[in-house]
């Protein structure tokens, strides 16, 4: 399958790296946005999946991570907002030029689901969908894993980005890869909030959150310790205009906080995801022009 190795530009004048699957006849385009520290690459299964079912897919880093590191960001000035205001909103952009006419979709991991709001241009889609994505205040869990996301977010990462412009995520079992010192600061912070990342005291713009009116689908899953159906639910509640499809995938499965997008663990959800999404690129309905108030 034709994949095409590209360049995103940001508004701010970084480059982000992305990878562009194109296909014949496409009803739609789906841009890929990733978990918190994981490189682009490890979406392409799912990417070629959907475009075999007849989505086109933009798959992308954000700012200093792997294609889009190096020298264009200062990690300690890096912020993880800046990957919602600027990076998914530039990865947006281009897909809507790409793909002129066709509808759009965001597709967020985790993180990629939670800065969904943040971009501008998020006004301009047809349906989100959010796997294993959760406002990740620490009370939003249960047990022993409630303890452990205080430990990452009130020590750990302040404690490990002490000094150092990169956070080694790696290393610690957090990513993949390693992250941007000032990302994670921002994230940690975030993380002690009640509200998260829409909590008044983040400084974050959240009208994006109150306006955003399209199908939303959010998958959780029943062995991911980062995403309990508590906090997924907690983070659907902040885009309040949204028509939300809940899809549990409950025990007998062991797929985790990653394991959907591997194809030994998650192919199996796969084919309902790409139907959703074919429906609500080819629906006539006009969910996309509901206002916040209509949907409500």
């Amino acid at each position: 399958m034709t994949v095409e190795e590209i360049r995103i530009p940001t508004v701010d004048g970084v480059m982000l790296g992305g990878t562009f699957h194109p296909t014949p006849q496409a009803v739609g385009v789906v841009v890929i946005s990733s978990a918190l520290g994981v490189p682009r690459q490890f979406y392409r299964a799912l990417a070629e999946h959907l475009a075999q079912a007849g989505l086109a897919v933009l798959r992308y880093d954000y700012r200093g991570i792997n294609g889009s590191g190096g020298d264009q960001v200062d990690p300690n000035d890096a912020r993880m907002s800046d990957w919602g205001e600027l990076d998914l909103d530039a990865a947006l952009q281009y897909a809507s030029d790409r793909c002129p006419g066709l509808p759009l979709v965001a597709l967020g991991h985790s993180a990629g689901g939670q800065l969904l709001g943040l971009a501008a241009r998020s006004a301009q889609l047809r349906a989100a969908v959010m796997i294993s994505s959760a406002s990740a205040w620490w009370r939003n869990y249960q047990g022993l894993q409630r303890w452990k996301i205080w430990l990452v977010f009130h020590l750990l990462i302040p404690l490990f980005c002490m000094g150092r412009s990169m956070f080694p995520a790696r290393k610690l079992g957090i990513s993949t890869v390693d992250v941007p010192a000032g990302v994670c600061r921002q994230w940690s912070r975030w993380g002690r909030l009640p509200g998260y990342l829409v909590d008044p005291a983040a400084g974050t713009e959240t009208d994006g959150y109150r306006g955003l009116a399209v199908p939303l689908l959010a998958v959780s899953i029943e062995d991911d310790d980062y995403a309990p159906e508590p906090a997924v639910e907690a983070l659907t509640a902040v885009y309040p205009g949204c028509q939300v499809e809940r899809h549990h995938i409950g025990r007998g499965e062991r797929i985790g906080h990653f394991g959907f997008f591997r194809p030994r663990q998650g192919a199996a959800h796969w084919d309902f995801l790409s139907d959703w999404l074919y429906k609500k690129c080819t629906s006539q309905e006009p969910d996309s022009e509901l206002s916040a108030a209509d949907a409500g």
